[in-house]
């Protein structure tokens, strides 16, 4: 779509995005989502966590807070963990988290790093199952 009085702003959508959205409402009705139950923020990391962790991404996400019965709460997440991997692949942004997220009803593993509550401990890396599901 094209509003030409606009400065010729032009808005399109991708055409594996348009693709896959077509073949949901063929399919099920509606477009079908896949949620966490995470309050994230995204923040910077240091060379020393990426050479640690084989973390190739200059940021991360952490979990601000868990909803209670969400994906993420059954997988275990906890409020402070850091979500590095999803499904193998590297996370660096909540829109990648988006990206990754496979369709609803799929067992994915999410890897995290759950910081040390001990002042002078070190945190661990983790593996987590995480069955994604539709919001309802």
């Amino acid at each position: 779509a094209i509003i030409a009085g606009a400065q010729s702003l032009s808005f399109s959508v991708p055409s594996s995005t348009a693709q896959w959205v077509v073949s949901e409402f063929l399919s099920h009705g509606y477009v079908r989502r896949s949620y966490l139950g995470l309050g994230c923020h995204v923040r910077p990391v240091t060379r020393a966590f990426q050479r640690t962790h084989a973390f190739d991404k200059p940021q991360a996400v952490q979990a601000l807070q868990v909803e209670p019965g969400s994906p993420a709460g059954a997988a275990g997440v906890q409020p402070g963990d850091v979500l590095l991997k999803l499904g193998g692949e590297a996370i660096g942004s909540i829109d990648e988290i988006h990206r990754l997220l496979p369709p609803p009803g799929t067992t994915t593993e999410l890897g995290i790093y759950r910081p040390s509550l001990h002042p002078d401990g070190e945190g661990r890396a983790m593996s987590l199952q995480l069955i994604t599901a539709e919001r309802a």
